[in-house]
């Protein structure tokens, strides 16, 4: 992700299961809909029939990692094993948990996403969030949060970077991911960064230039993943296509 513009609306649509506050007159209100933004994301299937229509990312939903390490020490490189977690190289990136309301723009027409480090006004959900860093691979195993109290996975908008998902790990491969900082970058940069992470294990992809293993998009995407009562779900939104993605779990 290079520049995105927070007021572009993706054509999403989330409406919020907030707390009953009075709308704005020129901001977005955080008024009950009669569904919920994750209901709708739930509700949403492949394709261009959407249960969720216009949304902006706002606030930390548009930062890399290196503004959330800034903010925040637990977006760190997470390589000294103080969590618990096995020690793992500087070089890949751990991310994090933030909390994100959905707060329905006045009139009703789309609906504003809004990422804070805390808790905020009304109603929010922990959600899983997965930025980009330059050069880099920002991944996590899934079950840091599967198996968690989080019931939602999020990555910052796509513009050029690739969304892996495999079996055991996420990762968002940065579009210039690379061992050296020197252009040229490409695919197979970005492949050998995912195999750096993954070991080349079977993975689905989300990508502008491969659709190799998945899917491609054009120009930007968003990636979700919600808990369900038979596992996790993990879905895009592609915003030139205009429609919606599901990602199968990758082969055995």
């Amino acid at each position: 992700m290079d520049d995105f513009d927070p007021y572009d609306p993706l054509g999403l649509g989330l409406t919020n299961d907030a707390a009953d506050e009075k709308p704005t007159a020129s901001g977005p209100s955080e008024k009950l809909g009669v569904s919920t933004f994750w209901e709708q994301l739930h509700a949403q299937q492949a394709g261009k029939v959407k249960s969720v229509q216009g949304v902006s990312l706002e606030g930390l939903l548009l930062k890399s990692y290196d503004e959330l390490k800034s903010l925040k020490t637990d977006f760190r490189t997470g390589n000294d094993g103080s969590d618990g977690r096995p020690a793992r190289p500087a070089r890949h990136l751990s991310p994090g948990v933030i909390y994100v309301r959905a707060i329905p723009f006045w009139g009703g027409s789309g609906h504003a996403l809004i990422g804070s480090l805390e808790p905020g006004p009304g109603h929010s959900e922990r959600v899983y969030f997965v930025p980009w860093k330059k050069y880099e691979t920002v991944h996590a195993d899934r079950n840091w949060f599967e198996n968690s109290n989080c019931n939602y996975f999020m990555t910052t908008p796509l513009s050029g970077c690739r969304f892996v998902l495999t079996h055991n790990q996420v990762l968002h491969v940065a579009a210039d991911a690379s061992y050296s900082p020197e252009p040229p970058y490409g695919t197979g940069d970005r492949t050998k960064a995912e195999h750096a992470v993954t070991g080349g294990a079977p993975s689905r992809r989300l990508s502008q230039t491969s659709s190799s293993g998945g899917f491609r998009y054009k120009k930007t995407s968003v990636v979700f993943g919600m808990r369900t009562p038979t596992g996790w779900v993990y879905k895009a939104y592609r915003h030139a296509e205009d429609d919606w993605v599901i990602f199968d779990e990758p082969p055995p």
